[in-house]
């Protein structure tokens, strides 16, 4: 079946149709796509007239989310064709001081900024944006290392297109703005590192609650003195196949069991006093 060339624009049916939908998910990393991500993905598309397989504009899939984004040419193009687009200002970079970045340093610059112009009501007014480097840099990237000061003024320029033009833009993110956010399957390092750390917390074991251990030992020995049963703790240390001898020993031994041993027989006493 020979695709169609023209992307489907009426409101009345899907934006991609099947076999469009299949080359999508095929070869441009959608293969898990819902239809309602589709939907949103084609609607975007129709919105900026960016073509998705002229590789103009692409869904990336980072987590659970979907991202729309594009290249800074791509925003470019969209506010061109609003036909109110009336350049920009040179993008201006700033060291950490908030002085004129210096070329020569062996830093990257801590801030770019530049303004969009866009003619409104028949006048130029101007849109400024700022990026910095601490919130885009992505860390382990060879062209961000190579080339820091174009990826950051790019970011820049993103976020003042996306100001002047945000009926056009919204929802619409560039490659470079999400270069922070990882590849296409995966987070970015510091991201990565965050969910590491947070998940061995959670699965380290909680240190063991020795004062629970008695509370629970002592319900136990008095639930049997109720019931009229003498050294309630020689029947813990009997079951456990420790030694018995007089009260001051069995109550040491008790209370100098490894955590292990303790967790097994709160539980068992805890199971007891239940029953």
């Amino acid at each position: 079946m020979e695709m169609k060339n023209d992307l489907e624009t009426t409101n009345n049916k899907p934006f991609f149709d099947q076999e469009q939908i299949r080359i999508l998910k095929d070869s441009c990393n959608m293969k898990d796509a819902t239809d309602a991500e589709f939907a949103i993905f084609g609607h975007i598309c129709k919105r900026s007239g960016l073509d998705p397989f002229a590789r103009q504009i692409y869904s990336i899939k980072r987590g659970n989310r979907r991202t729309i984004q594009t290249g800074i040419d791509g925003f470019r193009l969209i506010a061109e064709r609003s036909g109110n687009y009336a350049g920009s200002t040179k993008i201006s970079y700033f060291d950490s001081e908030g002085l004129p970045f210096k070329e020569d340093s062996n830093r990257p610059p801590a801030k770019a900024e530049i303004t969009i112009q866009k003619i409104v009501g028949g006048h130029v007014c101007n849109f400024t944006a700022e990026a910095r480097w601490s919130e885009y840099n992505p860390g382990n990237n060879s062209i961000w290392k190579k080339m820091p000061a174009t990826m950051l003024g790019k970011c820049a320029e993103s976020l003042a297109l996306r100001k002047a033009f945000p009926a056009d833009l919204s929802g619409l993110y560039t490659q470079e703005e999400m270069a922070q956010a990882g590849g296409d399957d995966g987070e970015h390092p510091r991201i990565a590192n965050t969910i590491k750390a947070i998940q061995e917390i959670k699965n380290k074991p909680k240190p063991f609650n020795n004062d629970n251990y008695i509370l629970s030992v002592k319900r136990f020995c008095y639930m049997m003195s109720d019931r009229g049963v003498p050294n309630p703790v020689h029947i813990i240390l009997g079951y456990f196949k420790l030694n018995i001898a007089d009260d001051a020993t069995n109550r040491d031994t008790l209370l100098t069991l490894n955590d292990e041993l303790k967790i097994k027989i709160k539980d068992w006493v805890d199971k007891q006093t239940k029953e």
